[in-house]
């Protein structure tokens, strides 16, 4: 089935690394031809441009990106067309969100534009739950992805009863993972950020916030309180590699440490760092601690728990900010965690 579509489209595009105030711009380019097999096209009503979609505009040699590329990989739309194989539940008018997968940072073929055309089976495309704004829907699903993800990897599972410390909690996946733990019946949920940052996490379930910047060393101050009641699982959004060598002194014997961030090593020491803690035997001096890393892979299991969560009420965006399609340049870089 097929819609009426424009010959044209408007769309940011950036064609070499850099800040996206300096490599972002406004065009005008081609439009898409009707879906075909299993794909759908999408009329995009938001799309979220998160921390790492910044910061892939910065960091990919061009060589490695498609010429004219469109960034960021959340969004919420309409459906205008559907291709012949696209499952039968997804119909032309839905209201639907979802996320890219990864391959659409090097093609180039990202949210941030007027139409997209995608396959149901490499991207996530669901129906946007009836307690969910096109709004919330838009920006949430990167998170609620990666809240799973980590809920999986680190063996978290319903009515777990665990106390985990999350670093870096006020922050886009930190927010998500935070009401994710709570969902999933944590007894405790410490949440590391920065003070004026305490209300937001606690109004989403945190137990307990820590400012990070008055305790310093943060790895020293967690051995002093949580020494002699160890922490389950430790999520580090921010890839704060001194917490992982430090973490027998606070993390059970058995706890998990989790890390899906690099801000705080960037990515070239932070893949450096992952080899290392995986690899480094324990009696060379490796951290005697689960070390757990992983990519925003997704299956259809991951796609039914964000529609539960999300439509069930325990999962809401948190939004920093929203602007007009023609103000992406007014985003700023970086909330401050």
């Amino acid at each position: 089935m097929s819609a009426d579509i424009p010959p044209t489209m408007k769309a940011w595009t950036y064609s070499r690394a850099g800040p996206h105030r300096q490599v972002l711009s406004l065009n005008t380019i081609p439009s898409l031809k009707p879906p075909t097999g299993d794909q759908v096209l999408v009329k995009v009503a938001y799309s979220g441009l998160n921390y790492g979609d910044l910061k892939s505009m910065k960091m990919i040699p061009s060589i490695f990106r498609a010429k004219n590329s469109v960034p960021a990989m959340d969004w919420s739309g309409t459906i205008l067309a559907v291709g012949p194989s696209a499952p039968p539940s997804l119909v032309v008018g839905m209201k639907v969100f979802g996320v890219l997968a990864m391959e659409a940072i090097f093609t180039g073929q990202g949210t941030l534009r007027e139409y997209m055309c995608i396959s149901t089976k490499k991207h996530m495309v669901a129906p946007v739950p009836d307690n969910c704004t096109m709004e919330e829907a838009g920006c949430i699903a990167i998170a609620a992805t990666m809240a799973h993800l980590i809920c999986k990897h680190a063996g978290i599972k319903e009515d777990c009863g665990l106390r985990i410390l999350v670093n870096g909690a006020s922050g886009g996946c930190g927010s998500g993972f935070i009401q994710a733990a709570v969902a999933m019946g944590a007894k405790e949920v410490i949440a590391i950020c920065s003070a004026p940052n305490f209300e937001l996490v606690q109004s989403l379930g945190a137990t307990r916030a820590i400012d990070y910047r008055d305790k310093k060393p943060l790895h020293g101050y967690l051995a002093k309180e949580f020494g002699d009641r160890k922490i389950d699982v430790v999520v580090d959004t921010m890839g704060a590699q001194d917490l992982y060598t430090n973490s027998p002194k606070y993390l059970k014997e058995d706890g998990v440490f989790v890390n899906i961030g690099d801000y705080t090593s960037g990515t070239l020491l932070t893949a450096f760092y992952w080899l290392l803690n995986l690899f480094w035997p324990r009696w060379l001096g490796g951290t005697p601690r689960k070390f757990v890393m992983f990519g925003p892979d997704f299956g259809p299991d991951t796609v039914q728990w964000v529609q539960r969560m999300v439509g069930g009420g325990k999962m809401k965006a948190v939004i920093d900010r929203s602007v007009g399609f023609d103000q992406v340049l007014e985003v700023s870089t970086r909330r401050e965690l």
